[in-house]
């Protein structure tokens, strides 16, 4: 009597198997990797978005005042001790996150309270992992700067189609709603109403600084500076930090700068009327600041 053979695959099918599936791999990696980017643009969106309206409550508490970037405490102000700054997410923070959350100076070194920091809006970006700050190793925590999450407040509620007039020249700093005398910003809290044009103007942006850094081109027509790599501000005309890669593809480093071509620019901002805007052109998120082209 023949004994019924085995069922099972051959090497050739076992391989075959594998190819296909290698192949389904290949193709759904991408598709998966755009969603995820996606779904991460889309969060930080809703989390700029709270933001926005926090500044909103902060200036109906305030007198129609928005806070400022950064202020140097004055000598006998209340604060605790250490605590010499006080940072727009100082100010906004009691408005969208738990009343225990802590920023900034109001940091200490531990690190599960650095992490719960970093679970509030004003750290929203999922996309953000938080830079080393070299230059004050002090001011990081697991080789994160505590001040650097991710956004910055645009501080330059007066740039205009047509102030300064000249476009080599920034606004001065008695315009910055910055109040740091010992660095020259002797700037100052401004109304709500300031930041005018708010459908067209950038209140918070996506940037590998705490100040948005801005220099406006030296000429009309010149192209916008490259961003970058790493934390700071390059200081030649056209530059800005606005993390413009943030939800897109980085291109080639070429020094310390990113290749002014190729990689996908893709970044979120919030106006000051409080809609948010993906943008797709270092060019659009000049105009964001500057409210011309360069």
């Amino acid at each position: 009597m023949r004994r019924a053979r085995a069922k099972g695959f051959t090497l050739i099918e076992l391989l075959v198997v594998i190819g296909v599936i290698a192949i389904l791999v290949g193709l759904l990696l991408p598709a998966l990797s755009s969603a995820r980017r996606q779904a991460n643009q889309a969060r930080c969106a809703a989390n700029l978005r709270q933001l926005a309206a926090a500044f909103t409550l902060y200036a109906a508490d305030n007198k129609s005042f928005y806070p400022v970037a950064r202020w140097e405490v004055p000598p006998g102000a209340p604060k605790e001790p250490g605590v010499s700054n006080l940072y727009w997410s100082d100010f906004t923070a009691p408005y969208v996150a738990p009343r225990h959350a802590r920023f900034n100076q109001y940091l200490t070194s531990n690190p599960a309270e650095f992490a719960a920091a970093r679970r509030t809006v004003v750290w929203g970006c999922p996309t953000w992992d938080g830079i080393n700050w070299a230059g004050a190793p002090g001011a990081n925590v697991d080789g994160v700067s505590v001040y650097d999450n991710g956004y910055a407040m645009n501080p330059y509620p007066t740039y205009d189609v047509g102030h300064p007039k000249l476009a080599s020249q920034r606004v001065p700093a008695s315009e910055w709603a910055m109040i740091a005398p010992t660095s020259g910003n002797a700037g100052q809290f401004f109304r709500q109403t300031r930041w005018n044009r708010p459908a067209e103007r950038a209140l918070i942006v996506e940037s590998n600084l705490w100040l948005l850094g801005f220099i406006p081109v030296a000429t009309p027509g010149d192209a916008v500076a490259p961003q970058q790599v790493q934390r700071g501000l390059s200081e030649s005309p056209g530059a800005n930090n606005i993390d413009r890669y943030r939800h897109g593809r980085l291109p080639r480093v070429e020094g310390d700068l990113f290749a002014a071509t190729g990689g996908r620019v893709a970044f979120n901002i919030a106006f000051c009327d409080g809609h948010v805007e993906t943008l797709r052109s270092a060019a659009a998120g000049y105009r964001a600041v500057r409210l011309r082209d360069p």
